[in-house]
């Protein structure tokens, strides 16, 4: 079960004191009713990580919910309200639940006007390549490893942990290997392939001379030779903050950066965007899982160009601005 419905499973329950759906009949839920609940979760917060000067040491603080969040609990309740006007069946009379699936409006993720505000969500932040010099040298040996993998394929974070031995195969045609991720593993539940230019393949020699044979993981943790958890780790956060990149509740600050880095290079470059998204495993209604070796050395020469440094301009919203 979604943690979305757990929390409006909690919310219902009549043992809370700030209210209760539970008694509701399903057609009299509306945006009005669901006021004190948005109230609630943006109150409850959540906990995370953050690095202390005065302290030198990780502190756990509190900040409020964004509104995608709270947003995802709300689609748990349409979710319901659209099957109990659709799906569900009385087994007596056959009719639906409900006539018609009340209107829950989802709160706004970005204002139509005005100033930002910190319940609105944060946006990705793609790495020049100064900051990409200032960051990665501050990251432990292997995290640096997985970045520098990840910002040159263009993988989410957890395609790069649970990386296997066992995914990669020879492309002879071209003297080269590949990975292909089975669909379980990946976010939009297609198989990936994922192709590896030049500095790739010396991340994956590299790893291959330390682990293979010793672990089914391409980046396995050097004690339990098991896949790491995340990337997004108190090295990641120590090290973003100490090259001073920016922080707040307006930009993202996690290792998914790095793929978006990966596609404005791509796009910098001139790859056409058909190729930008096989490259960065995006859904594009094409059920293909078998490439030609003329397609993958297509997507090769475009992962090659990452690997030529193209400084320019970076134009960046002001809120960004590093102090």
């Amino acid at each position: 079960m979604r943690r979305s419905t757990l929390r409006l499973i909690q919310y219902t329950s009549p043992h809370l004191p700030y209210g209760s759906l539970g008694d509701t009949p399903l057609q009299d839920i509306h945006d009005g009713l669901l006021e004190p609940y948005i109230e609630w979760r943006r109150a409850e917060g959540i906990k995370t990580r953050k690095w202390d000067d005065e302290k030198r040491m990780m502190v756990t603080v509190w900040r409020p919910l964004k509104n995608s969040t709270i947003n995802r609990d709300l689609e748990a309740l349409r979710t319901i309200l659209v099957a109990a006007a659709r799906r569900w069946r009385c087994s007596l009379t056959g009719k639906s639940w409900i006539d018609a699936a009340p209107l829950i409006t989802m709160l706004e993720t970005m204002p139509s006007s005005g100033a930002l505000r910190p319940e609105h969500s944060a946006e990705a932040y793609p790495l020049s390549w100064a900051e990409q010099d200032k960051l990665f040298p501050l990251l432990s040996p292997r995290l640096q490893a997985m970045c520098l993998f990840n910002v040159n394929t263009g993988t989410r974070e957890q395609e790069v942990c649970r990386l296997r031995w066992d995914w990669e195969h020879d492309v002879p045609e071209l003297n080269t290997t590949v990975f292909v991720i089975p669909r379980g593993y990946v976010k939009n539940g297609e198989a990936r392939l994922v192709v590896l230019n030049r500095i790739a393949q010396s991340i994956i020699q590299q790893q291959r001379d330390l682990w293979c044979g010793k672990s089914d993981y391409v980046f396995p943790h050097p004690k339990t030779l098991k896949p790491f958890k995340k990337m997004f780790t108190t090295s990641w956060k120590q090290s973003w903050e100490a090259a001073g990149l920016p922080m707040g509740p307006w930009v993202t600050e996690g290792v998914h950066n790095l793929k978006h880095t990966c596609g404005r290079r791509l796009r910098a470059a001139g790859v056409q965007p058909e190729t930008r998204k096989v490259c960065l495993g995006h859904r594009n209604g094409d059920i293909t899982t078998h490439y030609s070796a003329a397609e993958v050395k297509e997507l090769i020469d475009a992962f090659e160009t990452l690997c030529q440094r193209r400084e320019g301009i970076v134009l960046r919203p002001k809120m960004y601005a590093i102090k």
